[in-house]
């Protein structure tokens, strides 16, 4: 009894230590971290089973005394360590590495002479910036004024998507550390009082709840950094940040505001929410709508509202997919007028804001001269797909263009049809690029005279099928899941009953395969078990002809505006279905292949009613026409 009060005495005597000048770095030196996760988990800070040479003196004598007392308090410790991490504030802290890990790379890789000064600036906190605190008036002092420095170095349009993410990270930890008197309040709902506000605020109001370590993470694992985040969320937000610094500019120039209904306009599309949300869209649709629909005066003391209304448009057309949505988009793009401003601007915008390649700007030039896609503008079109340098951003805007002058053109439509199938070779290529534009935004109703991106995705649909199932299959390999004998390849020449034959014992030996390999592991679903669920769900698609299980797959496969790893709740639960006829089919004797082709197609059949389910609650709440 004497010795547990006296643990728990010098327990409340070392507590208080924790927060001691000369003992707090110490202390958390007798901290080790676990190997990092991928999102640096603050519950991977545990004690260690050492003291620091400090703590111990270097003697030994009383190494297991000093252990014992530091297990007593290890609970008590980590939890408060732990709570410490739990706020937002604190998740933010513990990201100081990988935002003083770039500021090395930031230095190396950049030319700007402000970006140079911002890695500097980071970099004289050094790496233990957020483990302890000499002097923390003066390191108060330095944080306001690197804040300031941030500040105004995020005005800068020549900052890439990479700096400027990794510049956001970094101010965001930063203001982490004021005290709440001391930060700029960001407004929750923006009004014109706001639009005075530097260009730092809308980005971290557009940014403030996303986790950009993963982000950053990825765009700074290689040099030169990728042009754009593959998180669309992000890149969204980044480009949405970029048109509203731009619109003010234009403002401030003039000397004049804003007329009141493009003014009301402008701040419902900086107080779109990040992921936008569809009535959020339907709403900013409807004022682009009321904003083309006016009869506009152009001066040149008057902000051009047209060609600022279409940008927003645009914008919203380029990455925002939800389907109710982006119906509301296509009945813009259907009225004449409107459709007319759209296509207008559409070109003159990219042509004054992008670095085009020569053949690029000379067919955009074309197109603003005559409305008309001809024979010759098809194989130049064709011709810049095999220049991998462009960017997809670009080829994708030019199919935007293309896709405007077809509209309400039956004549032409049918013309750029025949000239595009003699280039059939290129489809899968002209697929993939128009893919990654739209982001999975791919109707699986395909009515062609909707979208004529729509005709892209069903021209030689099989070709196109054929070498995504080969890619998945190739992946597959690479990451070990299978061998070559093992997949499908090079067997479209066959006819049904044999390719229905061969297919479904390929899909034998694959079943078997992963369901002895889930019985020893029964792991949780690896990214590579739902690729391997894709693979096979492609497999039994070509197997039936089934298109619509295709293009279900293709539209339903990813979350929209997310990472291709967040999948929706119609891929996970027909790729859960998958997984159980795995666990299922086959028992302990593997089962014999009569009995697996059987079990295989009910397995079949309950996709059919999956996707009619699907379909069905897009009717009811009236996203798709009956």
């Amino acid at each position: 009894m004497t010795r547990s009060y006296l643990s728990f005495y010098l327990i409340l005597l070392l507590l208080p230590l924790l927060y001691s000048c000369r003992l707090n770095l110490p202390l958390l030196h007798g901290y080790k971290k676990l190997d990092p996760t991928e999102e640096e988990d603050p519950r991977t800070l545990l004690l260690a089973d050492h003291l620091t040479d400090f703590q111990a003196g270097k003697h030994n004598s009383n190494r297991e005394n000093a252990k014992s007392l530091f297990q007593t308090t290890k609970v008590a410790l980590t939890h408060l360590f732990v709570t410490k991490t739990q706020t937002p504030d604190g998740q933010s802290m513990i990201s100081w590495k990988l935002w003083y890990d770039n500021s090395h790379k930031v230095s190396e890789s950049s030319a700007s002479a402000g970006v140079q000064e911002m890695a500097e600036a980071v970099l004289k906190f050094g790496p233990q910036f957020d483990r302890h605190q000499h002097n923390p008036e003066r390191e108060m002092e330095y944080i306001m004024s690197t804040i300031d420095l941030f500040s105004r170095s995020l005005e800068d349009d020549k900052l890439s998507a990479a700096e400027r993410i990794w510049s956001v990270g970094v101010l965001s930890y930063l203001r982490a550390r004021l005290p709440e008197e001391k930060k700029s309040v960001i407004p929750s709902l923006w009004t014109a009082e706001d639009l005075r506000r530097p260009r730092e605020q809308f980005l971290l109001f557009f940014l403030g709840d996303k986790d950009l370590r993963p982000v950053a993470r990825q765009m700074w694992s290689e040099f030169p950094t990728e042009v754009e985040s593959s998180e669309r969320v992000i890149q969204e937000a980044i480009q949405r940040g970029s048109i509203v610094h731009l619109v003010k500019k234009q403002t401030d120039m003039i000397h004049n505001e804003p007329p009141p209904d493009f003014q009301e306009l402008f701040l419902a599309f900086i107080n779109l929410k990040t992921p936008i949300k569809s009535q959020k869209a339907l709403s900013l649709i409807d004022l682009i709508k009321k904003q083309l629909n006016e009869p506009q005066t152009k001066n040149w003391n008057r902000l051009d509202e047209e060609s600022n209304t279409v940008r927003l448009f645009l914008h919203l057309e380029e990455y925002h997919y939800e389907i109710e949505s982006c119906l509301g988009l296509e009945k813009l793009i259907r009225i004449p007028n409107i459709r007319e401003q759209i296509l207008k601007n559409a070109i003159s915008l990219q042509l004054a804001t992008e670095k085009l390649h020569p053949v690029f700007r000379n067919l955009l030039i074309g197109f603003e001269k005559t409305k008309l896609v001809d024979s010759h503008r098809v194989t130049k079109v064709l011709e810049l797909l095999k220049q991998e340098q462009i960017p997809i951003t670009q080829l994708g805007r030019l199919f935007r263009v293309i896709n405007l002058v077809l509209h309400g053109n039956k004549k032409i439509y049918k013309s750029f049809i025949l000239q595009l199938d003699e280039h059939s070779e290129m489809i899968p290529k002209l697929f993939e690029i128009l893919f990654k534009y739209r982001y999975v935004r791919m109707n699986p109703q395909m009515l062609p005279w909707q979208d004529r991106y729509d005709f892209i995705f069903t021209t030689r649909e099989e070709q196109t099928a054929e070498k995504y199932r080969n890619d998945l299959g190739k992946l597959l390999i690479t990451k070990g899941v299978f061998t070559s004998h093992e997949i499908i390849r090079d067997i479209e020449y066959l006819n049904e009953p044999s390719k229905k034959t061969m297919v479904t014992a390929t899909l034998y030996g694959i079943f078997k395969k992963i369901s002895r390999s889930r019985r020893i592991t029964r792991k949780e679903h690896t990214n590579t078990d739902w690729l391997t669920a894709e693979y096979i769900l492609h497999l039994i698609s070509f197997k039936n002809n089934d298109k619509i299980l295709y293009r279900h797959l293709r539209h339903d496969q990813h979350v929209p505006e997310k990472v291709p790893e967040a999948y929706t709740l119609f891929f996970k639960e027909i790729g859960d279905e998958i997984f159980r006829f795995i666990d299922n089919a086959f028992g302990d004797d593997d089962g014999n292949f009569d009995t697996f082709a059987k079990a295989l197609k009910e397995l079949e059949n309950s996709f059919f009613f999956m996707i009619w389910k699907t379909d069905r609650s897009r009717y009811e709440n009236g996203v798709l026409k009956i």
